[in-house]
């Protein structure tokens, strides 16, 4: 039972239109306001790829997140999550670039809609269980588990639509796999039972498989220090 009602909590909100998604949630995280040097940067590019038709019709939001661990993530409603750390990691535009449009690949393949459902449900379970005692909404948690983890399938199928996008809007793709580079040190130094590994694919195997898609990016020992 508790499976079937999983998948129609999925179906249910994949089913979501765009403007009705864009209305409900309207990426109210964070702040698109900071004085980071490079944040107006991170803006530009972001701006400059939401030009894409291929794009789902929603109120993208790009924001900053203080933070030193380098990460990225797609919240219901458009809008995209960079940390401060990420900023610091990541040194090229083309790099910083690749991480944005993985984001946009997340929404644009409604995995954030995916997880939304399958969190609305848990969040429900452990209200029915335990009681809601904090009287918090279900779809704010919803929203804030959706962007929490995707399974690896999703995460290949954004790295590629983001690599795609990549290339229909920069002359060259030379640095875009820099984050996963710096992914691939991380995974080496921490092990099997690293914690970027519990939520991510090898970014040995992501790497790779973007080299199929130009084979003259660097493989998986030609990153960041």
């Amino acid at each position: 039972g508790y499976v079937l009602l999983g998948w129609f909590a999925e179906a249910v909100a994949m089913s979501i239109p765009d403007e009705i998604e864009g209305r409900w949630f309207v990426a109210n995280v964070g702040s698109p306001e900071s004085e980071h040097p490079r944040f107006s940067e991170a803006q530009a590019l972001f701006a400059e790829l939401q030009q894409d038709q291929s794009l789902r019709d929603l109120p993208y939001r790009l924001f900053l997140i203080d933070t030193p661990e380098p990460n990225a993530f797609a919240v219901p409603g458009g809008g995209v999550g960079i940390t401060v750390g990420l900023l610091d990691t990541v040194k090229t535009e083309t790099g910083l670039a690749m991480v944005l449009a993985h984001e946009l690949g997340h929404h644009s393949k409604r995995h954030v809609l995916r997880g939304l459902g399958r969190g609305i449900l848990q969040q429900s379970a452990i209200a029915l269980v335990f009681g809601n005692t904090g009287g918090t909404d279900l779809l704010e948690v919803g929203a804030l588990m959706a962007s929490r983890r995707y399974s690896r399938k999703a995460e290949h199928e954004a790295d590629e639509f983001g690599f795609r996008l990549l290339q229909g809007h920069f002359d060259s793709t030379e640095g875009a796999t820099e984050f996963f580079q710096w992914a691939c040190n991380e995974e080496q130094r921490e092990g099997d039972g690293g914690s970027w590994l519990s939520t991510h694919p090898m970014s040995r195997d992501r790497i790779e498989r973007m080299r199929k898609l130009d084979g003259s990016l660097d493989g998986c020992d030609g990153g960041l220090d």
